[in-house]
């Protein structure tokens, strides 16, 4: 199984242990264990929702920093076309441009053009695949593996083409090695993103051997240094040189591109939950008739990336005020013809659960965790560090987890426990009232209560019942 480098991370300093993001994440790849939160990287899909939910900030999502450019000899800017919606009064690409410039790059190609030329090449794709339809587009990592992880059975109706920034950087690639002649190696590419998962693509790319992204940064990270620039750039004269329409910058929102190529006979969707609910009714074959599915796990498209800082509905509507004053689609005839968005490596089905290759040894695996499963109290409380009862079964029977770690159960057992020393208990008493001269059978009682006292304590232990109390003389000692 190829590694999956996720980009979420998590500081351990600042985790309280609490459960909001393992109910939170889709997959189920995230536990708490040891009073922290872990991430399980094959099913993590790098989708931010446990950033989003984490309330102490515990969790985060790595990227480059901008003086990561110091390291090439000549650098290309890919902005996203959500970069150009986050300043206010911004009308102008072309300033956009100039300030990138000023920042240290070298050349700067729009990730808006590199969507306008993948529109022939989709629409052709869609059309000549009438058996896959409704075909479900695939810019968006996320969902891909979203896709991968969870709906193995939709996977055929994935469009095979990279995410427009992957072509955006084959094509700066290309042009900076007629330019330059330099070798590839002394050339960084360096996309402008908006989330976290474009990080994750550049390290662990789908459907392609190795990203031509060499780093990736926040479009947060570096909006004050853009600030400061543009205020300098708008000072001095700088070219016309953007490439992009209406087409290129509606893939900044949600169903943007399908709007321009499909015009009605599309579905979009937006936000995690959303997207589920679509993908289950597109498995069970329940969404009317249409042509391209067009999703998004940001709310708003992803203009409502992590990495972005204006608000997603104000973002979506300077998106709309910017479409007004810009061309339907640019002419990029000199690059069509060299553009390929296709994949070059198939996407494979990859189960997170399978232990093994043998077929029976997986078999027992599934047995033994719907024999555990019955056990369970099916609350899906999530007190046992798992996301659910299901989850929390699937751990015991990897040996990951213990049964005992589900609270319900230690209450159980301590609640039969406490009532057999009861019994026992009330056996003495009686034992004590008949005969006081049976010493042995009255000696066989106390080690009986012995023994279960060393075990409702060792219950006790094992389950952390007094974790609470352990965890808050271990925040006061910090």
């Amino acid at each position: 199984m190829k590694k999956y480098d996720y980009s979420v991370r998590m500081d351990p300093r600042l985790c309280t242990g609490c459960i909001n993001c393992i109910k939170r994440c889709p997959t189920e790849a995230i536990r708490v264990r040891k009073g922290k939160s872990i991430i399980n990287p094959a099913q993590c899909i790098d989708c931010g929702e446990c950033i989003r939910i984490c309330k102490p900030h515990a969790r985060y999502a790595r990227y480059d920093k901008l003086c990561t450019i110091d390291g090439y000899e000549y650098t290309v800017a890919l902005p996203d076309p959500t970069l150009l919606v986050q300043f206010n009064g911004l009308m102008d690409p072309n300033l956009l441009i100039a300030a990138l410039k000023h920042l240290g790059f070298d050349e700067v190609f729009e990730v808006a053009a590199a969507t306008e030329v993948m529109i022939p090449a989709v629409k052709e794709y869609v059309t000549e695949h009438r058996d896959l339809q409704p075909v479900i587009c695939s810019f968006c990592p996320t969902v891909v593996r979203l896709i991968k992880n969870q709906f193995p059975n939709l996977m055929d109706h994935l469009l095979p083409f990279v995410p427009p920034f992957e072509l955006a950087a084959d094509i700066a690639v290309q042009r900076a090695l007629k330019q330059t002649g330099l070798p590839r190696e002394k050339i960084g590419i360096f996309y402008i993103s908006p989330c976290p998962t474009s990080v994750s693509w550049s390290r662990s790319s789908l459907g392609v051997e190795k990203s031509e992204v060499d780093r990736v940064l926040s479009i947060s990270n570096i909006y004050p240094q853009l600030v400061a620039a543009m205020k300098t750039a708008a000072g001095e004269e700088y070219p016309s040189v953007s490439r992009f329409g209406v087409a290129g910058l509606s893939g900044a929102i949600t169903g943007g591109m399908a709007n321009s190529i499909f015009r009605s006979n599309f579905l979009a969707a937006d936000g995690m939950e959303n997207v589920v609910k679509v993908l289950e009714c597109l498995e069970d074959r329940q969404l009317p008739k249409a042509q391209y599915v067009e999703l998004s796990i940001c709310s708003a498209g992803c203009v409502g990336g992590l990495f972005t800082v204006e608000n997603p509905h104000f973002a979506q509507n300077k998106v709309y005020q910017q479409m007004r004053v810009l061309p339907a689609i640019a002419d990029h005839t000199d690059i069509a013809e060299t553009a390929d968005p296709q994949w070059t490596s198939p996407l494979r089905y990859e189960p997170v659960l399978q232990l093994s290759e043998s077929l029976e040894e997986n078999f027992a695996h599934m047995n033994l965790t719907e024999q555990i499963f019955e056990k369970l109290p099916g609350l899906d409380c999530g007190s046992c560090g798992a996301p659910s009862c299901k989850a929390h079964s699937e751990d015991v029977a990897a040996g990951t987890a213990k049964l005992n770690d589900c609270v319900h159960i230690v209450n159980r057992n301590l609640l039969n426990s406490f009532e057999e020393v009861a019994r026992v208990a009330a056996r003495l008493k009686e034992i004590q009232r008949k005969d006081e001269a049976c010493a042995p059978e009255f000696d066989d009682a106390c080690r009986m209560i012995c023994r279960l006292s060393d075990e409702m304590k060792d219950i006790v232990d094992r389950n952390q019942i007094i974790n609470g109390e352990e965890n808050a003389e271990s925040d006061r000692k910090e």
